[in-house]
């Protein structure tokens, strides 16, 4: 990213609710000036969140109840939505924490989600690095999956209604910007929190932003 001081480069960096844990990611990450959460972004407000009624290609066949985020004010990352009524929605988003850091670069939120939303703890994943362990498709092993990450995603302790609500960040932008003298040279990260938001049955629905959204921020 810093390309022997010319800067210029570019990176996306997309998180799960999956993930195990990734300390040499999060170790990059903090560089950039932010942590990305282990724990899941809800919304139950009626106003501000939909039902996800279509088939997640890695949620087993469940559809998810999503909170529909909002593109911020940032004037060159609105995405150039064609229909900025259509909703874009952050299923299982883990939230994009801001840290503080004198080193010159900046975070600039992209999507948030409302005011009503609140986080609910997740662990990171524990997969096993035994070989005979890997997964090959069969039902026994998708099932014993399938269960690993249910025990892993349920905090027992957790009470909602004691938990503080606000606006959460699910997509952010990292900038390095540094002036040459007659003009700015920048590197950038994009950090998403939620790989559900690019799943395949989801950009193709024409009744989210979430397609139309990313291309144009790449954009």
């Amino acid at each position: 990213m810093y390309n022997d001081g010319k800067l210029g480069k570019q990176l996306v960096y997309i998180a799960d609710y999956t993930q195990s844990s990734t300390p040499n990611l999060d170790a990059f990450l903090k560089e950039w000036n932010v942590q990305v959460d282990y724990s899941s972004v809800i919304d139950e407000n009626n106003s501000t969140n939909q039902e996800v009624n279509i088939l997640l290609s890695q949620s087993n066949n469940r559809s998810f109840v999503a909170p529909v985020v909002t593109v911020t004010d940032e004037e060159d990352y609105t995405g150039n939505l064609a229909n900025a009524s259509l909703p874009i929605v952050a299923p299982m988003a883990r939230p994009i924490q801001t840290l503080t850091a004198n080193n010159g670069r900046t975070v600039t939120a992209l999507l948030t989600s409302s005011d009503t939303s609140y986080c609910y703890p997740l662990s990171p994943k524990d997969y096993s690095t035994d070989s005979t362990a890997v997964a090959d498709g069969s039902a026994d092993s998708q099932e014993a999956t399938e269960a690993a990450t249910e025990a892993a995603a349920t905090t027992t302790s957790f009470d909602k209604d004691s938990a503080p609500q606000g606006q959460n960040t699910v997509m952010a932008l990292c900038r390095d910007q540094q002036s040459t003298g007659d003009a700015f040279i920048e590197s950038d990260v994009i950090v998403l929190g939620s790989m559900s938001m690019l799943d395949v049955n989801l950009v193709q629905n024409s009744a989210y932003n979430n397609a139309e959204y990313f291309v144009g921020l790449l954009n």
